[in-house]
Order: C-alpha cells, then structure tokens, then sequence
C-alpha cells in the first residue's frame, strides 16, 4: 500500500490562487492580444498541474497537464485531428511506463 501525503495549506493556497488569476484573465481579457497568450498557456498548465497533484502523483500530473495544454496548442493553431492527439498519447504513455519501470 502506497502512503500518500496531504495536501498542505500553501499548496492549497497556490492552487486557489492560480485558478483565480486564470479566470480574472479569461473573464478580463481579449484573446485577441498577444500578451493574454503568452500567459494564458503556462497559466492553465500550472493551474492543472497543482489541481491534478492534489489526486495523483506528480509525475502523472505533469504528464497529464502537459497532454491537456498540447491539445489545447493544437486547437489554437487549428491542428487537432485523432492522429496527433494518439501520438501525444502514446508518446506521454511511453514516458509515464519508462519510469514506472525504471
């Protein structure tokens, strides 16, 4: 059985704290300026990455934030399609069991 830790009070703290200034940007701000980009990626990425850690491991977390903002690089730039998001896929997959097993 894996002991698993608790959220503390600073990581909850941080967590509240990103969400609150991802939706003052997404409430606030036009898309349409270059600046709002620039932040709204990293923005999201920690904001899914600190709620994701709060659930499941690190690693995964990253892994799973990562997923989440590539396929939301691939919207933007108007390049989703089922081959793209399966090799994304495959590829997060392959990191996640190379160190599991490592």
């Amino acid at each position: 059985m894996v002991k698993r830790r608790k959220p503390q009070l600073p990581a909850i703290f941080l967590t509240i704290l990103l969400w609150s200034g991802f939706g003052y940007l997404v409430v606030n701000f036009s898309p349409a300026e270059k600046w709002t980009l620039l932040v709204f990626f990293p923005l999201s990425f920690f904001c899914l990455f600190f709620t994701f850690s709060f659930f499941l491991y690190r690693r995964l977390s990253f892994l799973l934030s990562f997923f989440a903002i590539s396929f939301l690089l691939l919207r933007f730039f108007r390049m989703e399609n089922v081959l793209n998001l399966t090799l994304i896929f495959f590829l997060l997959t392959t990191v996640e069991v190379y160190f599991r097993v490592k």
